[in-house]
């Protein structure tokens, strides 16, 4: 008799284990990153008129430089600021790019733990690049337009990590001018977020690329711009 009570406790202690591990194996509904963090970084760009410019050139705007970029990231909102100096034709010009990501995911494949996403994004950016002279056309454009990616993300309990590609079609303005065309955006981002690093609530670390061109109504303008370079951040 108590041979059989001991089996029937077993099973039952068994089956409950079982059901136990059961909830814990079950995919979980995805939730979208709340990482909240400021970050800096150092960028590598090279800005350069594109073939189609109508500017010659020793007229057109050319450079590489290492610009310093400030990015806070709030969940999927993205806000970014770089600025940087260039030097031609023996004159100093500022170089600014600015600009903000905001967008949805949509879950393709996986669950909270392991899922391939499509990325949304409403994206808006301003670039400024400034030139010598009468005859020389300063870069002054700002951007906005909706973008479309691919994203895997991994998430446990000390990392959130992903590999994100983004295409975005802009409309595009200059300055203040009726001069409008078209950017062609391609972003790319590798991030790894660690929340039980003791500093803040957490560290993030980063790699970014853009390569970005320009096609105005006024050719002169027409340029493209390579950046990407490292970021290390503190979540709060």
């Amino acid at each position: 008799m108590a041979g059989q009570r001991l089996r029937i406790i077993a099973v039952l202690v068994v089956m409950a284990a079982t059901e136990v591990f059961a909830q814990y194996d079950e995919p979980r509904e995805y939730q979208p990153t709340e990482l909240r963090a400021l970050s800096a970084g150092l960028s590598a760009i090279e800005f350069r008129p594109r073939a189609s410019d109508a500017a010659s050139d020793t007229a057109g705007i050319q450079f590489r430089t290492l610009m310093p970029v400030l990015d806070f990231r709030n969940g999927l909102m993205d806000i970014y600021f770089g600025y940087s100096r260039f030097t031609q034709s023996d004159v100093s010009h500022p170089a600014i790019l600015a600009g903000i990501n905001v967008g949805t995911e949509v879950p393709m494949l996986g669950h909270r733990s392991s899922a391939l996403l499509l990325p949304v994004v409403i994206a808006a950016d301003f670039t400024r690049a400034d030139a010598s002279g009468a005859s020389r056309n300063s870069f002054n454009v700002a951007s906005i337009g909706l973008g479309l990616g691919l994203k895997y993300r991994i998430v446990n309990r000390s990392v959130d990590g992903w590999v994100s590609t983004i295409a975005v079609a802009h409309y595009s303005t200059a300055g203040f001018s009726v001069n409008t065309g078209f950017s062609a955006a391609f972003l790319a981002e590798v991030m790894a977020y660690f929340p039980e690093v003791p500093i803040g609530e957490g560290v993030s670390v980063g790699y970014r690329f853009r390569y970005q061109t320009w096609s105005m109504q006024n050719a002169s303008v027409n340029y493209r711009m390579i950046v990407h370079g490292p970021s290390v951040g503190i979540a709060f």
